[in-house]
């Protein structure tokens, strides 16, 4: 992590930039899903190499995934849709079930919207172990090693490894091939797996999404696609921590971390 207040207005201003890209990108809504994936890339690759990709880099990844990142956009915002239409509906007496009702339907809301996260989380750790290992010829398991370094940067920030310690095999099959569908797919069977096993992970990541929503009610309208860059970069910090990773212990003479 930023070692001043220099070093951490640059990592603020860059966050803010990578919102407004990530938000622009996605304005199509079937570009959504790899503007998402490339974002969350980019915030994997700075925790982990404590530089941020190159342009190239980000290009390749969001080609990659936007052939199987095409519904992604378009699902998010109907599941979205469908929720509100449920709640107001509830709210208003339309439908039976009153409050009992109601509380079942933001409950899982909370939970599909945190696992949606966890999956934008996923996949750039996927995107970024897939980039890894096909340059470096590495197949199968040993390109997901390859792909989970975690130098200073990223165990400032509470995590052990970019996919929190653990490179799912689902991951690791899409390693060593084109950034991808083989990605896209590890992501989503790792986030459920993950899920599953610690439901806190989630719940976090919802969280951080809730926090994200009350902060876009109060900033200005202009400022809400920079969010999107802070939201990121939480999910990376956050969701490790909630499944229970901590520091690397090599870390801890790094000059970077003691400043």
């Amino acid at each position: 992590m930023p070692h001043d207040w220099r070093d951490s207005l640059r990592l603020a201003a860059d966050l803010a930039l990578l919102g407004i890209v990530v938000t622009l990108l996605s304005l199509p809504l079937v570009t959504a899903g790899a503007a998402v994936a490339t974002g969350s890339h980019a915030i994997h690759h700075v925790l982990t190499t404590g530089r941020w990709p190159s342009l190239a880099d980000c290009w390749t990844v969001f080609r990659g995934r936007l052939r199987p990142g095409l519904v992604a956009g378009p699902a998010v915002v109907a599941a979205t849709v469908l929720v509100v239409i449920d709640v107001a509906a509830l709210r208003h007496g339309a439908v039976p079930g009153g409050a009992p009702v109601l509380t079942v339907v933001l409950a899982a809301a909370a939970l599909g919207a945190g696992y949606v996260a966890l999956v934008a989380v996923q996949s750039g750790t996927a995107a970024g172990a897939s980039a890894v290992g096909a340059a470096a010829g590495v197949d199968g398991p040993a390109g997901a090693a390859a792909g989970i370094d975690c130098p200073a940067v990223g165990a400032a920030a509470g995590i052990d490894s970019p996919a929190f310690g653990v490179v799912s095999p689902a991951v690791a099959a899409g390693i060593g091939g084109p950034v991808g569908a083989g990605a896209g797919r590890g992501a989503a069977r790792s986030a459920l797996a993950l899920a599953t096993a610690r439901p806190a992970v989630p719940l976090a990541a919802a969280g951080v999404l809730a926090v994200a929503a009350v902060l876009a009610v109060f900033v200005h309208p202009a400022l809400i696609p920079v969010l999107a860059g802070y939201v990121l970069f939480g999910l990376h910090v956050v969701t490790p921590r909630v499944a229970g990773r901590r520091p690397v212990s090599s870390a801890a003479g790094d000059p970077m971390l003691e400043g």
